[in-house]
């Protein structure tokens, strides 16, 4: 087995997929002598996409959740404002595609 010594990991910007192109050369080789490209997919390793971003809080099936930052001082206040985010369950056992 030849071990590639990996130059570039090579994505689309934009791309918030699981498909990445890695290129290299042998290990211990020059520059100029033949080099490796190898498409890599992680895809298989996430077990199932996260469901009920719409409904956080609502829906007992959600893997989100409402959360509200707090302060010390004033517990239902973060720098003199009160707002909630949606994230995902910390024991969701899920992928968030975006």
């Amino acid at each position: 087995m030849d071990l590639i010594e990996i130059e570039n990991i090579i994505i689309e910007p934009t791309n918030t997929g699981t498909n990445f192109v890695i290129y290299g050369n042998k290990k211990g080789e020059t520059k100029k002598s033949k080099g490796y490209l190898v498409g890599i997919d992680f895809s298989s390793l996430h077990m199932r996409e996260c469901m009920g971003f719409e409904t956080p809080g609502e829906d007992e099936d959600s893997d989100y959740e409402l959360w509200k930052p707090h302060g010390l001082v004033t517990p239902n206040c973060l720098l003199g404002r009160e707002f909630s985010v949606v994230r995902r369950k910390r024991d969701a056992k899920c992928f968030n595609p975006n």
